[in-house]
């Protein structure tokens, strides 16, 4: 493996993702000095942070702990919001992102957690994993059906890597030993899987809450379609590429209908006076230039449904870069 292989490890506190991580990045867990990932099994997590480390194989990002109450370390509306921030300038691409449990029964909270896990990561559902700890392959075998249920079609990996205090020298080599193979399980099966590294597409706390009012802004005429096309400019400005794309389709999408509604004539009119008010420090003149672009490809297309989304691939560039590159101070 020449280039390093790179995986972030999601999951509730105290389900092993920090014991997966050292045994990445060092081979094994130790008792008689300190671990690269802290390690602790009590309830509250022992991660505040965010952590990553690499050799010369892996970069490993082991996530701060979900699902602890507002007592926390962490509590866990805080523990998501940090994972979005976090990872939503995360400019190294990843092979894997895995969601991390214990062998044990699904619960409601189970199912919350990989609920927020596919929302957080929803962009790049091609490298998720589901790794289960504490756990052989036997009774992975044993409740597939049921773990299809909950986590769908997502490579399951089990993994056991004991570190309880050893009574004797014999527990000492016992347990290394089942670390020793589990690990070689493990990175076999990534070999095997062999991930290309994907960029995350990932949303911060403020976009995820931008994007709520993106939804509520698309129930306005023309106000909505504008502010689509503008917010596709940001995100384009910011690496956000499908979103972006998605943003500009739907705007252009709905200054079609707008202009079906109320003529081409009003539409770029309004539009530019939304553009202004939305964003003052900007010229009006590239504002004008840009929705007027609309109004000239709405009349090339004659305002057919199905030649939309091909038609705005010949504008998209040149609306989307202009309008970022102009509003995105504005809106950061």
């Amino acid at each position: 493996m020449s280039e390093k292989i790179s995986i972030v490890l999601f999951g509730l506190t105290g389900q092993g993702k920090s014991s997966i991580a050292n045994m990445l990045i060092q081979g094994d867990i130790y008792h008689n000095k300190d671990n690269s990932f802290k390690i602790n099994n009590k309830v509250e997590g022992a991660s505040f942070q965010i952590q990553y480390f690499m050799n010369n194989e892996f970069i490993v990002y082991d996530t701060i702990g979900v699902g602890e109450p507002d007592t926390g370390s962490v509590p866990h509306t805080e523990a998501v919001e940090k994972l979005r921030n976090y990872f939503s300038t995360c400019e190294v691409p990843l092979n894997y992102i895995a969601f991390v449990k214990k062998k044990d029964r699904w619960t409601e909270q189970d199912c919350s957690n990989f609920k927020i896990f596919k929302e957080i990561f929803k962009e790049s559902e091609k490298i998720f994993i589901i790794i289960i700890t504490e756990c052989k392959q036997k009774w992975v075998d044993e409740n597939i059906n049921t773990l299809r249920n909950n986590v769908g079609t997502y490579p399951i990996i089990p993994v056991d890597f004991p570190f309880e205090d050893p009574e004797d020298e014999d527990d000492v080599v016992f347990q290394e030993r089942k670390r020793k193979q589990s690990i070689q399980i493990l990175t076999e099966n990534l070999s095997r899987l062999n991930y290309e590294p994907m960029k995350l597409q990932v949303l911060s706390s403020n976009m995820t809450f931008e994007t709520k009012v993106d939804k509520i802004l698309e129930l306005v005429p023309v106000a909505g379609s504008t502010y689509n096309l503008i917010s596709s400019g940001v995100y384009y400005k910011l690496g956000k590429q499908n979103l972006a794309e998605e943003r500009f389709i739907n705007g252009f999408e709905r200054a079609v209908l707008d202009a079906m509604s109320v003529g081409i004539g009003t539409v770029v009119s309004s539009s530019g006076k939304v553009i202004t008010e939305s964003a003052g420090n900007v010229a009006t003149n590239i504002a004008g230039e840009n929705v007027g672009n609309l109004g000239k490809l709405v009349n090339q297309i004659g305002v057919v449904p199905d030649t939309v989304a091909a038609a705005t691939k010949g504008i998209e560039t040149n609306i989307v870069s202009k309008v970022g590159s102009s509003l995105s101070k504005t809106f950061l």
